[in-house]
């Protein structure tokens, strides 16, 4: 009984330091337009472990829950044909406003072909 007692005690212990967060934001354009179905996620700046992630609704809105032992976590955004959005934040309750994504340039560079014809 002593046993199951000090057990837990202990589990409840580690849930006592642990910190539990929502964080809430909006993902736009450039133009402002909202991005509906971005990705966007929470890790552990130690070992890049997945804390917590979410898609983006229809109107650009994302919202994040979680608890994490972590001082400060890596947020992440992604979207196709737009750069990756990166911040370092820490993890508690906040509302991180209007996050806007920059386009993706994907212009090639320029390349020569140089040929001889055969004899």
């Amino acid at each position: 009984m002593k046993f199951y007692l000090f057990l837990s005690v202990f589990l409840y212990s580690g849930l006592i330091f642990s910190q539990n967060f929502e964080i809430e934001g909006k993902i736009t354009d450039p133009d402002g337009s909202p991005l509906g179905s971005a990705t966007v996620y929470l890790e552990k700046q130690t070992d890049s472990s997945l804390v917590t992630y979410t898609i983006s609704k229809e109107n650009g809105t994302f919202q994040l829950s979680g608890n994490s032992k972590a001082p400060k976590l890596n947020l992440f955004v992604s979207y196709a044909g737009f750069k990756p959005y990166f911040t370092q934040i820490e993890p508690k309750d906040k509302d991180l406003g209007t996050l806007v994504m920059e386009v993706q340039d994907n212009e090639l560079g320029e390349i020569t072909l140089t040929a001889e014809r055969a004899p």
